[in-house]
């Protein structure tokens, strides 16, 4: 049902900018989103929590393909292990793996199927991004993490319309 489709999306992005305006204020002085998220983990921990059941919610009233969908699942338990491990433990970047990998096979699967320019042309973009936080990892990364999750975000997004 559209309805349904719709506001499962609605939830997505109001808990989504609930997260986003726990980072906003603390991007320019914090090195790492990272850092931010264990500055303040248990309110973003449970919103992160909501915005996972509204996208399982959604994804499953709009009937992706089974990989997506494992995607999906495999980009939260990264954000889960992101938010309740310290950046200083090893497992961190793993998770950092996990969840950069799942947007990747995401974005990627979407542009295949769809083989739209602009799908590739924010993909590009999130690849671009994220070298951009390996190259600078020793400075502030936190603008580049942010414009990796708008990038997708707005990928995401455009996937709805």
């Amino acid at each position: 049902m559209v309805f349904f489709e719709n506001l499962y999306f609605a939830g997505m992005l109001v808990t989504y900018g609930i997260f986003i305006s726990f980072l906003y204020d603390k991007l320019r002085e914090t090195p790492s989103i990272s850092r931010i998220i264990e500055e303040n983990r248990e309110p973003i921990f449970y919103t992160i929590l909501v915005f996972c059941l509204f996208t399982v919610l959604y994804e499953i009233q709009r009937y992706r393909k089974f990989s997506i969908f494992i995607s999906i699942i495999i980009l939260f338990i990264g954000l889960f292990g992101v938010i309740l491990i310290s950046e200083k433990n090893i497992w961190h970047f793993l998770y950092v793996g996990l969840v950069v990998s799942s947007i990747a096979f995401f974005m990627f699967s979407h542009c295949l199927v769809w083989s739209n320019d602009g799908y590739w042309l924010l993909f590009y973009l999130t690849i671009l991004a994220f070298i951009g936080c390996l190259v600078n990892m020793d400075t502030n990364i936190s603008y580049w993490e942010a414009g990796f999750m708008g990038i997708f975000a707005i990928f995401y997004i455009s996937l709805h319309f």
